[in-house]
C-alpha cells in the first residue's frame, strides 16, 4: 500500500512540475510576443515621424522655391505677371511668402497694390501692421478699402489663440478711427463690419453714405440683417436702385456669423 501511496505522490509532483513547465513557458512565449509587439510598433512610430520630418523639409524647400520665383516675378515689367506673383504668395502658408508680399505694397501699379493688401489680411505681425497703415492713406480707393479691411483682423487682440498685441490692437483701431472721422468711405466700406460691431451713436449716416459710394451686395445684406433699423432701411433702398436682391435674416446676425450692431461696443 505505501509503495503505491509513494509512486502515486510521485506522478503527481511529476504531473505538477510538467503544468509549472508548461504555465512558465506559456509565459514566456507571451512575454516574447509582446516585446516584439511592442518593438514592431516603436519602428512603425519611428518610420512616421521620420516621414513627417523629411517630408516637412521637403515641402518648406517647395515652397521656398515657389516663393522665390514669385518674388522674382515682382520685379516684372509686365503688370500681369506681378499680379499672378501676388495670387501665388497669398496661396502659400508660409511667414516667407507674407514678408515677400510687402514689396507689392510698393508697386507702381494700384491693382497690384491692393491685392497684396488684400493678400496679408489675418497675418498677425507687427510689418503687416505698418505696411497697412501706410496703405490706408494709399491714393487709390481700392487700396485703402483693401488696407482698412485688413485692419479689422487686429482687432481682436484679446481673442483666444490669437497672436495680436494689445498694441497692435491699439493702433489698429485708431487708424480705421482716423479714416471714419475723414469719412474716406472706399477704406469705410472696406472695414464696414468693425464699424457695425463698435456700433458708436450718429454713426450712421456716414456708414450709410459709405455704402452709397462704395457699397456691395454683401455690404448691404450684412446692413440688413445686423439689428441697426436705419441701416437696414438703407440696404434696402439701396438693393432696389442697384437691382440687386438682398435676404433679410428672421433673425438678426448672431456674432458667429456675421456683426451685431453695437456687440463690441467699449472693447
Amino acid at each position: 500500500m505505501n509503495d503505491k501511496s509513494d509512486a502515486g505522490n510521485e506522478n503527481s509532483k511529476l504531473d505538477m512540475g510538467e503544468a509549472n513547465s508548461t504555465s512558465q513557458g506559456g509565459n514566456g512565449n507571451n512575454a516574447h510576443k509582446d516585446n516584439k509587439k511592442a518593438i514592431r510598433q516603436a519602428g512603425i512610430l519611428a518610420f512616421i515621424v521620420l516621414f513627417i520630418f523629411f517630408a516637412s523639409r521637403y515641402c518648406h524647400q517647395y515652397y521656398l522655391e515657389k516663393i522665390g520665383k514669385a518674388s522674382a516675378d515682382l520685379q516684372s515689367e509686365n503688370v500681369e505677371t506681378r499680379l499672378a506673383a501676388v495670387a501665388e504668395l497669398e496661396k502659400i502658408n508660409e511667414p516667407e511668402a507674407k514678408v515677400a508680399l510687402l514689396a507689392a505694397f510698393k508697386d507702381e501699379n494700384s491693382g497690384v497694390r491692393a491685392k497684396a493688401a488684400a493678400a496679408i489680411f489675418g497675418w498677425e505681425d507687427e510689418r503687416a501692421l505698418e505696411a497697412l497703415i501706410e496703405a490706408v492713406n494709399d491714393t487709390s480707393d481700392d487700396v485703402r478699402h483693401a488696407a482698412a479691411q485688413g485692419l479689422t483682423s487686429f482687432d481682436k487682440g484679446d481673442a483666444p489663440g490669437s497672436k495680436v498685441h494689445a498694441q497692435w490692437k491699439q493702433t489698429a483701431s485708431a487708424a480705421l478711427d482716423k479714416v471714419f472721422q475723414a469719412k474716406d468711405y472706399p477704406a469705410i466700406a472696406g472695414a464696414a463690419h468693425y464699424y457695425v460691431r463698435k456700433g458708436k451713436e450718429d454713426t450712421e449716416p456716414v456708414l450709410i453714405s459709405a455704402l452709397e459710394a462704395y457699397g456691395t451686395k454683401e455690404m448691404a445684406e450684412m446692413y440688413l440683417n445686423c439689428g441697426n433699423e436705419k441701416l437696414s432701411a438703407a440696404a434696402e433702398e439701396w438693393a432696389k436702385k442697384h437691382y440687386y436682391t438682398i435676404v433679410k435674416r428672421d433673425i438678426p446676425y448672431s456674432t458667429s456669423a456675421g456683426p451685431v450692431w453695437g456687440s463690441d461696443r467699449g472693447k
